[in-house]
């Protein structure tokens, strides 16, 4: 109680303030989470990620063997929404380190995205119907699916079209569009890089300080409020809401 009473981080410091609202509300306990409100399990899901289903036992409650948990839960009338089989070895990563075998896997109609199932639990079926109603003037077939949860390639292509096709309203918005990408990206690199030892070589966070940036300055400054500036706190939220999705 004398630990947690003088830790600043949970007194004075444990304020939306300082963790952004985002951060606060996912700081809360949350007891209609598959842990009944541990943090535990949301903690090595996220920390962990592949390494367990998202209805493991092992990782909601790790201290309790599956065994024991089967009888408590049942008693809550929910064990049959949790998996007691124990963790297989994660997929093995592969790591593409060529441009061109990047542009390949991307081109190809077998690389699925790894968030799919996922989005496909939030966004599914009929997902887009609302949207699709404030926005139907704009597409020229209806548009009722969530395109990057869609693991059919044909609706998927579609949809994709028609997406590009409103954003590439003029013959010349596509190279204007790269220009912007081009110009941002390049603008972050020299703004984010920095030297070491050897003051000849500079680093950069290509994903963390640029790629993540880039997106939400275009979307900020072209499409919502053409507005310059994207504080990285809500950039942070938006990656920490996409973290959220593991849970």
């Amino acid at each position: 109680m004398a630990l947690t009473r003088g830790d600043r981080y949970f007194t004075a410091d444990y304020t939306p303030y300082n963790l952004t609202a985002w951060g606060f509300a996912d700081s809360k306990r949350d007891a209609t989470t598959p842990g009944h409100g541990s943090m535990l399990g949301r903690l090595i899901l996220r920390g962990l990620p592949g390494e367990f289903t998202d209805n493991s036992t092992y990782a909601w409650f790790p201290l309790q063997t599956p065994e024991s948990m089967k009888v408590f839960l049942g008693n809550l009338g929910t064990a049959d929404l949790y998996s007691y089989n124990r963790p297989g070895d994660p997929p093995v990563t592969a790591i593409a380190r060529q441009y061109n075998d990047v542009r390949q896997i991307l081109g190809s109609s077998q690389c699925r995205p790894s968030y799919g199932d996922k989005a496909a639990r939030v966004v599914s079926g009929e997902g887009y119907v609302g949207l699709a109603n404030r926005v139907s003037f704009l597409l020229s077939e209806p548009y009722h699916r969530f395109f990057l949860a869609s693991n059919n390639d044909a609706e998927s292509q579609r949809d994709q079209r028609e997406v590009l096709r409103v954003l590439q309203a003029s013959p010349d918005q596509a190279e204007r569009i790269a220009q912007y990408f081009y110009e941002r990206t390049r603008k972050l690199i020299v703004s984010k890089s920095y030297t070491l030892a050897n003051k000849g070589v500079k680093y950069v966070d290509i994903v963390s300080e640029v790629l993540r940036y880039v997106p939400l300055y275009w979307t900020a400054s072209e499409l919502v409020c053409n507005r310059e500036t994207v504080f990285s706190n809500v950039s942070d939220s938006l990656i920490g809401l996409i973290g959220r999705a593991h849970t």
